[in-house]
């Protein structure tokens, strides 16, 4: 029987219940966090804590740190009773429950959390040794992408369909690249690495930090900046980089062909570098 933790208890999916004047429910007002689980430990806790807690301050939403960091024990104990090895977790916390539906922020309420963790299965190997292909959009979500919101009517809209070829739509707003609707996206142009800048356009990946971390390890430069659809269709490589997909090499854009239309030379440099470091301890810090 599939369990979940909700409000301080973990308890039967099915009997877990929610109030349908959660604001969360009625405004989409909450954040959350998804944690990839690899051999039954949180994927860098402490830095999706870090943003969980940047999301939750951003929007207004009083939370105490040590409650924060006491979640991990009921996240260890959903984790242990899955039979696989290999899951991620979800997460989230809406504003709560108020008396009435009114759109002011209510002084007081109680925040909902809600857990959940559910079996990963391996990326497959076809997408890493023959790479995706991908879409692009024009932004028409909210402008504040770096909180990491439950609102994702935009981001549902732009996502291709489950039974097409396309694997994620690549975002650009007012002609520079932002992100896509599940992931980030990193551009490669003579082996270095350019990524969008890190403000409210976009959400600081904790997978896309990691592989460039992993990139500068490999000697190779992470350039920040404006990449403009230009830059983006004339790429040497393209990357997808997301929690549950780690990081895959896009081969077209628009059924356009990427470069040669296939995995280039520095992904798969760093992408054995990125598989050296999930299979290392070097990233536990729970």
């Amino acid at each position: 029987m599939k369990q979940c933790f909700l409000n301080g208890k973990i308890l039967p999916l099915e009997q877990a219940h929610i109030s349908p004047l959660d604001r969360g429910f009625l405004f989409g007002d909450g954040v959350y966090e998804v944690i990839p689980v690899y051999r039954r430990q949180c994927f860098y806790w402490h830095k999706h804590l870090a943003r969980l807690a940047a999301s939750l301050k951003k929007i207004h939403l009083s939370f105490d740190t040590n409650e924060l960091n006491e979640l991990i024990t009921p996240i260890k104990q959903l984790i242990a009773q899955l039979p696989q090895t290999e899951q991620a977790v979800y997460l989230q916390i809406t504003r709560g429950v108020m008396p009435q539906r009114l759109l002011p922020i209510p002084a007081t309420c109680t925040p909902t959390v809600f857990i959940i963790s559910q079996a990963q299965a391996p990326v497959e190997t076809l997408k890493i040794t023959q790479g995706i292909r991908c879409a692009s959009a024009e932004d028409i979500r909210w402008r504040r992408c770096d909180i990491k919101s439950i609102s994702l009517l935009g981001a549902a809209l732009l996502t291709p369909n489950a039974d097409s070829a396309i694997e994620e739509t690549l975002i650009f707003r007012n002609g520079f690249l932002s992100e896509g609707c599940r992931s980030n996206f990193i551009v490669v142009k003579e082996g270095a690495l350019h990524v969008p800048l890190a403000d409210s356009r976009m959400l600081n990946g904790i997978t896309y930090q990691v592989v460039c971390d992993v990139a500068r390890a490999c000697g190779r430069k992470v350039i920040e900046g404006d990449i403009s659809t230009a830059d983006v269709f004339a790429a040497d490589e393209i990357w997808l980089t997301s929690s549950t997909r780690e990081m895959l090499p896009v081969v077209a854009l628009d059924k356009q062909p990427i470069a040669d239309g296939v995995p280039g030379k520095v992904f798969q440099q760093v992408y054995a570098k990125w598989r050296q470091h999930i299979n290392s301890d070097g990233w536990l810090d729970v």
